[in-house]
């Protein structure tokens, strides 16, 4: 047999949390008043009914693995529109228990869908919580196999319109792993970019701004020439 959800154990919680106000408790919406237990006076219920589920206050969008946070409102009315004493016990009940009272109105359509009339009555909010499962994880079935990668150092001269020295300018791999500045002559140098693969820069300073690829079996140091005047 299933274990009961969410749902299910809020709702027997606050059956029981009733009860022990000494109430009565039925679950489902206001129904017509109760009979007479024979004796000349009619038994101390109440209703409890989940009316909606609201998201919780404050709530952000939910991303990954996050809990879903949300609140289940239920009414709770008693059965006899009279019955203030019943009222005052939950009422009573509230300000050492768990739960707190909600004051707001009840809509009219509430009372004529239950064909009772106007009762005392008021909200409980009750929170509840969703844990998402976490994703199972694939076995390792095979060793651990680390790829090394060759690294070499890339140095290089900027050089601006008839081959003049361009220094301050930013030069940086394209995966920004690496950055430094030339220097007054124009050089600069990169540890450790791969050594067998290109090495696509970027190159900024100076009102400029571009992009240079120097192939692994390229000359050193290398030339980069720009040919764009500066403003």
């Amino acid at each position: 047999m299933p274990e009961p959800g969410i749902v299910e154990t809020a709702t027997t919680a606050l059956l029981r949390w009733v009860g022990g106000a000494g109430l009565s408790a039925r679950q489902g919406p206001p129904s017509g008043d109760t009979k007479s237990d024979g004796k000349g006076a009619k038994p101390a219920e109440v209703h409890v009914w989940l009316t909606a589920l609201l998201p919780e206050q404050g709530m952000r969008p939910t991303t990954g693995l996050e809990p879903v946070r949300f609140r289940m409102r239920f009414l709770l009315a008693t059965a006899r529109a009279d019955d203030v004493a019943a009222l005052d016990r939950l009422l009573s009940a509230t300000t050492t228990g768990p739960h707190r009272p909600v004051f707001d109105e009840v809509p009219a359509h509430v009372w004529q869908s239950s064909g009772v009339p106007t009762r005392p009555a008021f909200y409980v909010d009750v929170p509840g919580r969703l844990d998402r499962p976490a994703p199972a994880t694939p076995r390792v079935t095979a060793p651990l196999r680390i790829e090394t990668v060759p690294l070499r150092p890339l140095s290089g001269v900027v050089l601006g319109p008839r081959d003049t020295p361009l220094a301050g300018m930013r030069v940086e791999s394209a995966d920004r792993t690496e950055v430094t500045y030339t220097g007054a002559d124009g050089t600069f140098v990169l540890d450790g970019l791969p050594a067998d693969r290109p090495a696509r820069l970027r190159l900024s300073g100076r009102g400029l701004r571009f992009h240079h690829t120097v192939t692994a079996d390229a000359a050193s140091p290398a030339v980069i020439r720009c040919e764009i005047k500066e403003a």
